[in-house]
């Protein structure tokens, strides 16, 4: 796709340099103040040469702002301009700096012929120079959002360009061009352009009383419903995801874990498999009033931070090991990398007093650098997801924050946990309440030690073939490696290597970015390796390990190391994910960069296919006519000695048929049985007297 800065290039080449140079251009044609001229020679465009189409014109009573909103509006060029049918923006792309345009143009007795633009504009309310630009080249990914229309023929514009300048004393002036490759064989596109020079005139007139009737509007002298990002000038940069929502939690985690790991605790838990867990406590204000802030420390022994985190991390699996979740769902993810979830819990009783579930509606962030993981949980006070039931009273989680490391040949946890559970009265009862607290995050850390053991144990069991895959949280993958923008989701790993060489290694990025490596960077990696859906668990880990094959001359020593062989079970899966995701980035860079830099096809050159002037076609249409009348001479000759032979036989046989009636009623005759008029009559010939 040609960036924006590429097509403003091409454009002011074209209309400041081209056209400033009238000996490259035929003798002009005016009506109504608008200027028509083509270029002498033609260009390529789509593979066919066509002429340069080139109006200027001026507009009184208007400003240049007005006629630039006027252009940049392209849905509704149909209420003022006849040519097009339909025009409609297929969609926005932010990291080109464009938007994508479909129009659909009657040409009869011609079909429709169908047109996918991308557009790009430059405004500077300073100087009162505006450009906007239309440009069909390299619009595969236009023409992928949907197909061309039954009937229509697709047709190129491969630049329009539009120069709108304040004009001395008053006013506007503006030069057009256009390179448009109609597809109207046999006639050439030049013919067509001279004969429709008066329609290609009435649109500045159009775009004139347009113009007048925007300015009318009386809008600020700097107001465009142009998106400021169609606007910058700025460097071509790789457009990402916004994961502001995300980096504020994760540094919120970080900044809570940073706690009084190294002071003495207020208490030692024992857990239930004899470990120990140090609690930290504090008061701070959460929710709008006092409330305990906890930090506890415990390892869970054999099992690794990877089978701890997803203990701690899968929280549609919580409720199954959780003995106070009473239930939770996922709202999914609004923001890049972050995911709502909400859980109801059972409360326990304070000083007899049974207390009401609670409910927290939360935001869950994490990430993984080497062998440690972060995880943050914390409360969303905006979310408009309705309660689990009336009854359930509203809990506010200001922090719940997690890391895991390894700790020997187990994992070491250290969380935070700032719950404000607005359990009123109990609240002042501070001892109590938080001696309740205490004992719940011991029953909890017992009971993640043990989903955490089962997880190793249920990892042992299918590496050994003999028990069921481990179905893991799915959507972890994309909290840990949020997806680039701009995902195709019917891509699948087979569709990508099915695009690439047959070879048996591979280089590093190749400068002409082969299909399969934008294939690769466009690859839903979440979908792909949701383990949940694969039919085949090996047939498919195969395929991840042949996509690694793909880019593995461009991975580091981290990124290899989960290769080191075929996944075994889901969490491998998500660790090769990880490591897939790291390298997508990387490609979509590479892409991006290529992409700024690249040549766009050649429009200006003179190597394409000529369609027949019009005199040649006059000429064979003249020579037709005349074979046909010569055709149709011969074919009359023809049929009319065909029709005087008939005649002449007709007439033969009715004279036959009447001297044959002569003779049998003159006179009767006699034959002798072995006489000579015997054997003439049984010749049939006719016996005269």
């Amino acid at each position: 796709m040609p960036q924006r800065k590429a097509l403003l290039e091409l454009a002011r080449d074209r209309l400041l340099n081209f056209y400033a140079q009238k000996s490259n251009l035929e003798d002009p044609k005016e009506t109504d103040g608008i200027v028509f001229r083509l270029s002498k020679d033609d260009k390529s465009c789509a593979g066919d040469m066509v002429p340069l189409t080139f109006l200027e014109f001026d507009i009184p009573n208007a400003r240049p702002v007005d006629v630039f909103n006027v252009l940049m509006a392209a849905e509704n060029e149909t209420q003022w301009d006849s040519a097009p049918s339909e025009m409609r923006v297929l969609g926005e792309w932010k990291k080109y700096q464009a938007r994508g345009v479909v129009g659909f143009f009657d040409a009869k007795p011609l079909s429709t012929r169908e047109v996918y633009e991308w557009q790009v504009a430059s405004a500077n309310f300073t100087s009162q120079e505006f450009w906007v630009v239309y440009s069909t080249l390299q619009n595969d990914e236009l023409r992928s959002k949907e197909p061309v229309r039954a009937g229509a023929m697709e047709m190129q514009n491969c630049l329009c360009a539009y120069r709108i300048t304040l004009k001395a004393g008053g006013g506007v002036h503006v030069v057009n061009t256009q390179q448009v490759n109609e597809h109207p064989f046999p006639l050439s596109a030049r013919t067509v352009a001279n004969l429709g020079w008066q329609t290609s005139a009435a649109f500045g007139s159009h775009l004139r009383t347009q113009s007048q009737k925007q300015e009318q509007k009386g809008w600020a002298a700097n107001k465009t419903e142009v998106p400021a990002w169609m606007l910058k000038d700025k460097d071509c940069v790789l457009e990402k995801p916004d994961e502001s929502l995300r980096e504020a939690l994760l540094s919120k985690a970080e900044s809570s874990l940073s706690g009084p790991w190294e002071e003495p605790p207020k208490t030692v838990q024992k857990l239930a498999d004899g470990q120990e867990m140090k609690v930290w406590q504090q008061a701070a204000t959460c929710g709008g009033s006092q409330a305990p802030l906890f930090h506890a420390e415990f390892v869970v022994p054999d099992a690794g931070p990877q089978e701890v985190f997803n203990a701690v991390a899968a929280k549609s699996r919580e409720a199954k090991w959780n003995s106070r979740l009473k239930q939770v769902n996922m709202t999914g993810f609004t923001n890049p990398g972050v995911r709502g979830v909400h859980e109801e819990f059972a409360t326990p009783s304070v000083l007899g007093w049974k207390l009401a579930p609670r409910e927290a509606f939360e935001w869950q962030a994490a990430q993984h650098n080497s062998s440690r993981y972060v995880m943050m949980i914390s409360s969303d006070p905006d979310t408009t997801i309705p309660s689990f039931n009336d009854g359930a009273v509203r809990a506010t989680q200001c922090v719940a924050a997690y890391e895991v490391v390894p700790d020997g040949k187990g994992s070491r946890i250290r969380l935070v946990q700032h719950l404000n559970a607005n359990v009123g009265v109990a609240e002042h009862i501070q001892f109590l309440w938080e001696k309740t607290v205490i004992s719940m995050l011991g029953t909890w850390a017992s009971e993640l030690t043990e989903e955490a053991r089962n997880i190793v144990a249920d990892r042992n069991c299918g590496k050994g073939g003999s028990c069921k895959l481990l179905a893991y949280d799915a959507e972890l993958l994309e909290l840990l490696s949020p997806s680039p923008l701009h995902r195709n989701s019917s891509l699948t790993i087979a569709s990508v290597l099915s695009l690439a060489p047959k070879q048996a290694a591979f280089r590093r990025l190749a400068a002409d970015v082969p299909q399969w490596q934008r294939a690769f960077g466009k690859l839903p990696l979440t979908k792909a390796l949701n383990v949940t859906e694969w039919e085949n668990f090996e047939s498919q880990a195969d395929e991840v390990m042949s996509l690694f094959r793909l880019v593995e001359h461009n991975a580091t020593d981290e990124e290899k190391e989960p290769f080191a062989s075929r996944a075994h079970d889901a969490l491998d899966v998500q660790r090769q994910g990880e490591a897939l995701a790291s390298l997508q980035w990387r490609y979509l860079e590479v892409v991006n960069l290529h992409d700024c830099n690249s040549n766009l096809p050649d429009i200006n050159g003179d190597h394409g296919h000529r369609a027949l002037p019009f005199a040649v076609l006059i000429g064979i249409a003249v020579a037709f006519v005349a074979l046909l009348l010569a055709c149709l001479g011969c074919c009359g000759v023809k049929l009319y000695r065909m029709r005087r032979n008939r005649q002449a036989r007709q007439a033969a046989s009715l004279l036959l048929s009447a001297a044959s009636s002569c003779a049998a009623s003159d006179r009767p005759v006699t034959v002798a049985p072995n006489s000579e008029a015997s054997t003439s009559a049984s010749r049939g010939e006719v016996l005269r007297g």
